[in-house]
């Protein structure tokens, strides 16, 4: 990649550096654009001094430093004459300088290695907690270099009359300008977050990944190994999600099924599934159905008390108005405890819907049985068994609203 002043960084350009200023640096820029040789030749000093920096590190890479434009094209810096076109007509805006062979055949290599793993490699690979101290620190040294290079980013664009480091001096020469100075800075911070995106980005899809592991069946051991892992990379986890601008969240939560997605959370970047994620649940909801639940199934139970003591003994018969009016009922209330659990059925926590299923059991059983029950029992039982079932069907609304 290419290297920024004192560190090894992507480089973009931005063309949010207005000033208000006259003497301004940055707004400058936007009136004294450099001609296309001179970024050509300042591209090729950093390029020079990227590679002597490269070479006393270690780090020489054998592929030519790419740069990649918004049309998709990709030119080396041997395309010189394509380089003088695009700088021609968007100068040094837009551009994202990036060692992009090199990433291709570093995932390619990465890619046909990972394929050539055993079952049992694989396992080793995901139980390995070798790089936990790395992933705590990975996000951290990330935002630890996007403040740094925002920081010198605001003296620039502040202070017109800021002085160039002589650092950057020796590194890209005596005739390094202010106006350099100030492209090399923004590309520096603008790379630095492109950087941090990248990481957030490999994190959220490592996350993804772990429900389809566990649905597969991964075992309990390598699944406590990667929320040891997860558990590394969220603790600076939300310091990137507010670095980025984007909505704060987690990457694991608490309980058995850690890798699961909070039912409260919805990304700003996704489309709501339906006008129940649409908006977030109002705190104390869960409290208030869980006191009213039991509060009116209780109170319900003196009319249907009532009912019982004056009600006759006789059966029922089909001519009765009560009984058709018992089969709609029954009927409504066996599609509504079925509406409720078919989305349940292949959701991947099948054992916390347990208690649910058997309430709602509960609900179809005695839905269906008060119909006969009515024709061949005195009718206060029919009555009875309905009310049991509605109590069931609403402890089943209640178990879901804490199983989601």
């Amino acid at each position: 990649m290419v290297q920024g002043i004192g560190t090894t960084d992507t480089l973009s350009a931005s063309d949010n550096t207005s000033g208000e200023d006259e003497g301004d640096p940055v707004q400058s820029r936007e009136q004294n654009i450099p001609s296309a040789a001179r970024v050509d030749s300042f591209t090729r000093r950093r390029t020079h001094s990227t590679r002597r920096r490269n070479r006393q590190h270690g780090w020489e890479q054998p592929v030519p430093i790419a740069i990649y434009n918004g049309d998709r094209s990709l030119f080396t810096q041997n395309d010189s004459d394509k380089i003088d076109i695009i700088i021609s007509q968007a100068p040094m805006k837009g551009l994202e300088i990036r060692d992009y062979e090199f990433s291709e055949t570093h995932n390619q290599v990465i890619r046909e290695y990972v394929e050539k793993l055993t079952k049992d490699e694989l396992i080793y690979y995901v139980r390995d907690l070798s790089m936990l101290r790395y992933l705590s620190r990975l996000f951290q040294q990330q935002l630890n270099l996007s403040h740094i290079f925002a920081a010198r980013r605001r003296v620039v664009e502040t202070s017109p009359a800021f002085t160039i480091p002589p650092r950057a001096v020796e590194n890209f020469g005596e005739d390094f300008s202010k106006i350099e100075y100030a492209e090399v800075c923004v590309m520096d911070h603008q790379g630095a977050i492109i950087a941090l995106k990248f990481l957030y980005d490999i994190a959220l899809q490592l996350r993804e990944h772990i429900p389809e592991a566990a649905s597969q069946g991964l075992d309990e051991t390598s699944l406590e190994r990667m929320k040891s892992k997860m558990s590394a990379l969220q603790e600076n986890f939300h310091e990137a999600c507010r670095e980025l601008r984007k909505p704060t969240q987690d990457l694991l939560w608490e309980g058995t099924s850690w890798w699961g997605k909070a039912p409260n959370f919805l990304s700003q970047d996704e489309e709501p599934k339906n006008i129940a994620h649409a908006y977030q649940q109002p705190q104390g909801t869960t409290s208030t159905l869980a006191f009213l639940v039991p509060v009116l199934s209780l109170i319900s139970s003196i009319p249907i008390f009532l009912a019982w003591m004056y009600s006759d003994h006789q059966t029922g018969n089909t001519s009765d108005a009560n009984f058709w009016q018992l089969i709609s009922g029954s009927s409504m209330q066996f599609l509504s405890i079925l509406t409720i659990l078919i989305p349940t059925i292949f959701n991947i926590r099948k054992m916390a819907w347990f208690w649910t299923w058997i309430l709602a059991a509960t609900s179809i059983i005695c839905a269906i049985m008060a119909i006969p029950l009515y024709l061949y029992a005195p009718t206060k039982w029919s009555t009875m068994l309905s009310f049991v079932g509605s109590v069931a069907g609403a402890f089943v609304t209640l178990q879901l609203v804490y199983t989601l």
